[in-house]
């Protein structure tokens, strides 16, 4: 999720990239408290999941975010892997009790996805033709889906959506400028918010879409698949907060794209983050609530 944004553009008001990621964060720890068995509560369990999911496309968006600005990649890509490296034990133990030591997917954290996003835009931006474009997005978000990456395929295709979207726009006003159309640079220069209205409504598509469709596609199978809700407990639960993926549709409206508050402290904070809200869960659960087994569950 690193990478700076431009400060040189003239967008005033709305939510900059500083307060995007602090609110990104704070749905997050909604997010893993909700998940993770700490909030024994179902309802407050439940309440806190929608709220977690709003975290979804933000994440999406801070990934494009960090691909789009970053003056270097590697040094880009190599603090996301440390990270992603650094979350994964701690995140096995703090949403897996039962699992066995053994599954590797219980170790894929949304650091790892966060990277993974971040890797698959910059992929489709080599693509030359549309027919490797297309390939590579259904690649990828199949590829995310299968090893059981956290919010996949959902997070790689918002990622996708919004990279697709913004780089189309930006194209636009580019042309505008160098053709001379007088109406769009008025509207170019009008525009409060990285995205002008026409992109937002697009991008929310999707975002409306899966929130929508996934928890009533789960609804079917629960209630016409036998032994479904019980095979699928922690899925079935999580699909049923993904209509809060629209709570982040204000925020990426009034998004501008502006830096913010940027310094060292800033960064390491954002940095680390994650990982310490994962040690904290385990800590908590570690001294309250869970005895730690190195047995694999049976099964």
């Amino acid at each position: 999720m690193e990478g700076s944004i431009d400060t040189a553009n003239s967008k005033t008001g709305g939510v900059d990239h500083f307060f995007l990621k602090l609110l990104t964060l704070a749905s997050l720890t909604a997010y893993v408290f909700a998940f993770s068995g700490i909030i024994t509560l179902k309802p407050l369990s439940f309440i806190l999941g929608i709220i977690g999911y709003a975290s979804l496309p933000l994440l999406a968006l801070c990934s494009v975010e960090a691909y789009k600005h970053s003056e270097k990649l590697v040094p880009l890509i190599v603090r996301n892997i440390v990270i992603a490296i650094l979350c994964a034990f701690p995140y096995r133990f703090a949403f897996y009790n039962q699992k066995s030591l053994s599954d590797i997917r219980s170790y894929f954290s949304l650091a790892l996805t966060c990277l993974f996003c971040i890797g698959s835009v910059m992929f489709y931006d080599k693509m030359k033709t549309q027919i490797q474009k297309v390939f590579c997005v259904a690649f990828l978000c199949a590829i995310s889906l299968f090893i059981g990456m956290e919010f996949a395929p959902y997070m790689p295709i918002i990622a996708f959506v919004v990279f697709i979207y913004l780089k189309e726009q930006e194209g636009k006003d580019a042309a505008a400028f160098e053709n001379g159309d007088k109406e769009r640079i008025a509207a170019v220069n009008r525009r409060k918010y990285l995205f002008s209205q026409y992109t937002f409504i697009k991008i929310s598509f999707f975002i409306v879409t899966l929130a929508v469709v996934i928890p009533l596609v789960t609804l079917m199978f629960s209630k016409f698949a036998p032994g479904y809700s019980e095979a699928y407990k922690d899925e079935l639960q999580r699909n049923f907060c993904m209509p809060g993926m629209m709570l982040s549709l204000p925020l990426i409206r009034f998004y501008n794209g502006r830096k913010g508050i940027d310094n060292r402290f800033v960064k390491i904070v954002f940095r680390g983050y994650y990982l310490l809200i994962l040690a904290l869960v385990v800590l908590l659960k570690v001294l309250f609530l869970y005895d730690y087994s190195l047995i694999p569950a049976a099964g």
